[in-house]
């Protein structure tokens, strides 16, 4: 059976597109043109709005880079030493407002032993905010050497504790001031110790901990 007359028209050259056998007269339409134009707009703002986000992120990249890079300056130093610490006076004040909530003031003696093969001891005063021997801490370490020098830092930090008595403690250093060969020193450190069982008598057991420091010191 024959197509119907029209269905599939050839012209001598080729074939005739259907669509182009039909005039149409809506795409020359205002409302078309306009539609395309909000489409066309909507497309470049959204392209703009691509590149604005990833100018901003690569932004606040070299911003971070530089704020890491900052935080380890070029031609830092480390030390890093093992200490075994233990108390010599602890005083310790009840706050009241819950079972085992207490604030205490204690000086700890420290033997150090460097990773270079120095030796030297540290004296620290520590401020605890604890609940049953667990909570925050707040520390002065002075730590002196054989040639008298010495680094103090500030050092903010925490308590651990499990049912047989505190088990470990961490905490952030930030280096204040140097003396002798350490004159102008900056930096921070951090520091980690574990817990000797408690003795009678003790509030705080004895110690051994690993420290680093990271610092500079003034160019000669």
């Amino acid at each position: 059976m024959d197509s119907p007359e029209g269905s599939n028209m050839k012209a001598p050259g080729g074939s005739i597109s259907f669509w182009g056998l039909f005039d149409l007269p809506f795409l020359n339409c205002p409302s078309f043109i306009k539609i395309n134009l909000i489409s066309k707009t909507k497309k470049e703002e959204t392209a703009m709005a691509t590149k604005k986000s990833m100018w901003a992120l690569f932004g606040i990249l070299v911003i971070s880079a530089w704020v890491l890079g900052s935080v380890i300056p070029a031609g830092a130093e480390s030390l890093k030493f093992i200490i075994y610490g233990y108390e010599i006076k602890t005083e310790s004040v009840p706050v009241g407002d819950v079972e085992g909530h207490t604030l205490i003031l204690s000086t700890r003696n420290g033997f150090c032993v460097l990773e270079n093969g120095e030796v030297a001891t540290q004296i620290t005063v520590m401020i605890g905010d604890f609940i049953k021997l667990s909570g925050s801490t707040t520390a002065y370490h002075t730590l002196t050497f054989a040639d008298g020098s010495t680094i103090i830092s500030k050092a903010l930090g925490g308590l651990e504790r499990t049912a047989a008595g505190p088990s470990a403690s961490r905490g952030m250093r930030e280096i204040i001031k140097g003396t002798g060969r350490f004159e102008g020193i900056k930096g921070t450190g951090t520091g980690t110790s574990k817990f000797l069982p408690i003795q009678k008598g003790e509030t705080i057991p004895k110690a051994i901990g690993e420290v680093t420091l990271t610092y500079t010191l003034p160019t000669k």
